[in-house]
């Protein structure tokens, strides 16, 4: 009677989503079971405990390591991929791990803090120590060596009488393992359907509000504090401000963030004051003009952009808004700017 075999897909979820479709496709090609919750959050207890359950009736573990961590369990300090690995690991699950290679990964894609990059290596050394694994590049290529491994472990599992359990199709003698299969998969439809219908709630909404300015000894201090209208909590990556004193161009400048102390916003609340500051040496050496306290009220535009990042879902979003003046569009970008760098002038991209 042939077997089908339940095999969970661990990964982070947004920026791995193609390269998981790729390997769940190569699963069902074999006619096997792909299984995963990656699409959903385990921000609370039973949350975890589907995804333990759904481990439980596994029968192999395909991890998939990218450039990210992944969002973290705020009790424990891992991110739920490592998690489910652990579970797998004390359940005695084969696993199949694929890491990303190094050559493949673009800055984009990658962490923007020390601190995730750390606890990535970290992970990816156990997994290196732990585990026979396979590099990958593109999608295309993980898909042709997770279906081979795979196929090859439950070759070698049979002939070294290591069978896993499996399901069987039902009948009336076993309509236990018919039922729990349909809870499996209406629990999973579920599960995604909450996914797809709450994302919109889950990405970062915020309101630049504007506090007061001032003038002294020919320098602008513009101030400014950031809302989080959303329903989740957010961290802010990124902060850039853009001045313009029209009819000229575009200047942009990087707020310094301190990765020891991270800009986190609850739902409902704002963030601290937030100053930045334009010297006149600066609005002298680009528009030879002599900053005043009634030219900088009457005539320049100063426009904020901020990147923040949902907790625990992931998401990131980029908002800009005017703080002085109409906004400034477009915004120029740089064509490669290291996250939370230290503040400096940044010149726009030529045209």
């Amino acid at each position: 009677m042939r077997k089908k075999y339940q095999v969970f897909i661990s990964s982070t979820y947004r920026d791995l989503r193609e390269a998981r479709d790729a390997v769940s496709w190569a699963i069902l090609k074999l006619r096997h079971i792909p299984a995963g919750m990656e699409a959903f959050p385990a921000t609370n207890d039973r949350g975890w405990k589907v995804i333990q359950r759904t481990i439980d009736d596994s029968d192999y573990y395909i991890l998939l390591i990218g450039a990210r961590y992944g969002s973290m369990d705020e009790e424990t300090g891992l991110s739920w991929t490592e998690k489910e690995y652990d579970y797998a690991i004390e359940n005695g699950l084969p696993v199949l791990a694929f890491i990303r290679d190094r050559s493949a990964i673009s800055l984009t894609d990658a962490d923007t803090t020390e601190a995730l990059q750390q606890k990535l290596a970290g992970f990816t050394d156990r997994v290196k120590a732990n585990h026979l694994y396979q590099t990958w590049t593109t999608v295309e290529d993980l898909a042709h060596k997770a279906s081979t491994s795979l196929r090859t472990h439950i070759d070698d599992d049979m002939d070294d009488g290591q069978e896993r359990r499996g399901w069987i199709r039902g009948t009336e003698d076993n309509d236990d393992v018919a039922k729990q299969l349909a809870r499996l998969v209406e629990e999973n439809s579920k599960l995604r359907e909450r996914v797809n219908t709450s994302d919109a709630n889950r990405s970062p909404e915020i309101v630049v509000k504007g506090g007061s300015n001032s003038f002294s000894s020919g320098q602008a201090t513009f101030r400014f504090s950031i809302v989080n209208v959303g329903s989740c909590s957010l961290v802010i990556e990124r902060i850039r401000w853009f001045w313009r004193w029209p009819p000229g161009p575009t200047h942009a400048n990087e707020y310094a963030i301190q990765t020891a102390k991270p800009i986190i916003v609850a739902p409902n609340e704002s963030s601290r004051s937030i100053n930045v500051v334009l010297n006149p040496s600066e609005v002298k050496r680009e528009t030879s003009l002599s900053l005043s306290a009634s030219a900088y009220k009457n005539n320049i535009q100063i426009t904020i952009e901020v990147t923040a990042r949902s907790k625990p879902y992931d998401i990131t979003k980029t908002t800009s808004a005017t703080l002085v003046g109409d906004l400034i569009e477009p915004l120029p970008h740089p064509r490669v700017t290291p996250p939370q760098a230290p503040a400096r002038h940044l010149s726009p991209p030529p045209p």
